[in-house]
């Protein structure tokens, strides 16, 4: 993994999650039981009105929030031509958009558009929930889900089929191959980081990922490159934003 990387194209990519998980990704992430006081199943079945309004506790996390990072605005969500026309500047603007339920092969796919090495794409999963963290959904809740969240089910369906068409085209044998080879690279670079799993809430205050109930990692210190394995998203992109800028300080000098 690197810090910087030479690449001599410019690739877009971007990352889809089944809108099921990810709305309790959300929910559990940002402990909104607790903020809320009701559980995601109550939630899904609730109106959705006065004090479980949404986007009333954090206004950038909500109903179709795929959509929303995109980019749809909230008055358009009901919209089928809005979403339509979303969808298509999408898939015009992003060379791969990755599934995290299938992150592996994203990563395989994401190796064969940038023409990287697996040593740069090797990691450790991070915010993975604790199993008894997570919150539960009835049939009835996900389905009310579903019609809720609509637009991003829409998204996500357009693009597991176009994923599922990029996987086709490596071949079975390929793919497998290569998750192979993915595999073992991320064993490397865990059994020469890892000292143990840990909870999020029994590391250091600035140690620690955002997410509640999170697992984090107890890491080697004799090997500096091992932090940035579990170091959280805004710590690791300010470190890659000073490490672009002095780049670029170095190349105008």
């Amino acid at each position: 993994m690197k810090l910087e990387q030479e690449i001599h194209f410019m690739a877009h990519n971007s990352l889809c999650e089944n809108n099921r998980f990810h709305c309790r990704s959300l929910w559990d992430y940002y402990d909104y039981t607790g903020k809320y006081q009701v559980s995601l199943e109550d939630y899904a079945l609730s109106e959705k009105q006065d004090e479980l309004a949404d986007r009333v506790i954090h206004p950038h996390i909500g109903r179709n929030q795929m959509m929303w990072d995109f980019g749809l605005d909230p008055v358009n969500f009901d919209n089928q031509t809005a979403v339509n026309a979303k969808i298509r500047e999408i898939d015009a603007t992003f060379d791969l958009v990755m599934l995290t339920e299938r992150f592996n092969e994203s990563i395989v796919l994401l190796k064969k558009l940038l023409c990287w090495d697996y040593d740069d794409l090797a990691s450790l999963k991070l915010n993975a929930h604790e199993e008894s963290s997570k919150s539960s959904l009835s049939t009835k809740a996900q389905n009310a889900l579903k019609r809720w969240l609509w637009a991003d089910y829409q998204l996500y369906h357009h693009f597991r089929y176009k994923f599922n068409r990029l996987v086709e085209s490596l071949g079975a044998e390929h793919m497998e191959r290569e998750l192979t080879q993915l595999q073992n690279a991320n064993n490397d670079v865990s059994t020469k980081c890892v000292l143990k799993k840990v909870a999020n809430r029994n590391l250091k205050p600035k140690q620690r990922l955002y997410g509640q109930n999170v697992v984090a990692y107890k890491l080697n210190k004799d090997i500096p490159q091992c932090q940035y394995y579990a170091m959280d998203e805004i710590k690791f992109l300010d470190k890659l934003r000073i490490a672009q800028a002095n780049r670029i300080k170095g190349a105008n000098e």
